[in-house]
């Protein structure tokens, strides 16, 4: 029998990205338990969503055109967007720990993608953000100074929208300005800033960072009395929401680089979209069994929450480990033989 290897798999990878995505990915699956303090939410919060988009920008592909970013973006977004979302759809109303709406009424959220409640929210925001970020990219090979006023202006346009008018629009079109805006500084920083700021990447510029961040996060809560800001936040002010959500990524990237790695959180990063598509069930079956066993207090929902989240990365390693193996498909992957020439 011919050995495998899964296509694009087996390729050389980013550690500090993946590491970068692994932390984040805990932090998405810490903020969605019930009982998460609002205390790790008010600190990971500008930071958790966008450094997807950060990402996203940084590994984006600048020699495909668009037809060729969109077959690949489909095939590595969208399918596993499709066939994740339909699973899930279809489980809950066979294996549900809480009360679900009829099949019709979820399959009507899902395709439509309105609101972050619709099931896999995200995966599709930046399906859409991926597609219109490659022609606005090509206006940074031209100009790198207009490029960034359009994709300041383009951020601004999402938050003033979402502050005016407010409502959401399907596919999450009204938040793709902030989408683009992220993916365009991860683009910007790979290609211009990375190289001449890498010196004071280290361990003294961290702690300054972070030190910086937590002011501004003080004053945040002081001035709008307001302790979760995201990436498309809209109830404080404009530049000091960009202010907290640039630093904090900054300073998970400069962590992501200097610390020492982590396998665990690494291989979470190579499977973020597993990750995400299917926390929601393990969460739903482990807060039934917490809930009948341990009694949560003011003091042991800060270990606890962390412990819960461990525990929920543990066991989504199986399901990784098996769609990676035999389902690769399923994450927009084909096997190749190992004899074939690439």
């Amino acid at each position: 029998m011919e050995d495998k290897k899964i296509i694009g798999y087996q390729k050389k990878r980013i550690v500090w990205i993946d590491f970068a995505r692994g932390i984040c990915m805990l932090c998405v699956m810490l903020t969605h338990i019930e009982f998460c303090p609002a205390i790790y939410r008010t600190f990971f919060a500008p930071f958790f969503l966008s450094m997807f988009f950060i990402i996203s920008g940084y590994l984006f592909n600048k020699r495909r055109n668009f037809k060729e970013n969109f077959i690949h973006k489909t095939k590595t977004l969208l399918v596993p967007f499709l066939i994740f979302g339909l699973i899930n759809i279809v489980t809950r109303q066979i294996i549900t720990f809480n009360e679900q709406a009829n099949i019709f009424t979820e399959f009507k959220k899902f395709f439509l993608q309105i609101g972050t409640d619709s099931g896999l929210w995200f995966i599709a925001c930046l399906y859409i953000a991926s597609l219109i970020f490659q022609p606005i990219n090509k206006i940074y090979n031209k100009s790198s100074k207009v490029y960034m006023i359009l994709i300041l202006c383009l951020e601004l346009v999402s938050i003033l929208y979402s502050r005016i008018i407010g409502i959401q629009l399907p596919w999450h079109i009204d938040k793709i300005g902030m989408a683009i805006f992220f993916m365009g500084l991860g683009s910007l920083y790979k290609d211009t800033y990375e190289q001449k700021i890498l010196k004071y990447e280290n361990k003294k510029t961290l702690l300054f960072i972070i030190t910086i961040y937590l002011i501004l996060l003080a004053i945040n809560y002081t001035l709008f009395k307001n302790n979760y800001v995201s990436f498309d936040s809209s109830k404080n002010s404009i530049l000091l929401n960009l202010l907290l959500c640039v630093i904090s990524l900054w300073s998970v990237i400069i962590f992501s680089k200097i610390v020492p790695k982590v396998r665990f959180i690494t291989f979470i990063g190579e499977n973020t979209l597993i990750y995400f598509a299917f926390h929601g069930k393990v969460q739903s079956f482990l807060t039934k069994i917490i809930n009948n066993i341990i009694i949560l207090n003011n003091w042991n929902v800060f270990i606890y929450s962390i412990m819960y989240v461990l525990l929920e990365a543990i066991i989504l390693i199986i399901p990784s480990i098996i769609i990676n193996k035999y389902f690769p498909w399923m994450l927009g992957r084909k096997y190749e033989n190992s004899n074939d020439r690439t």
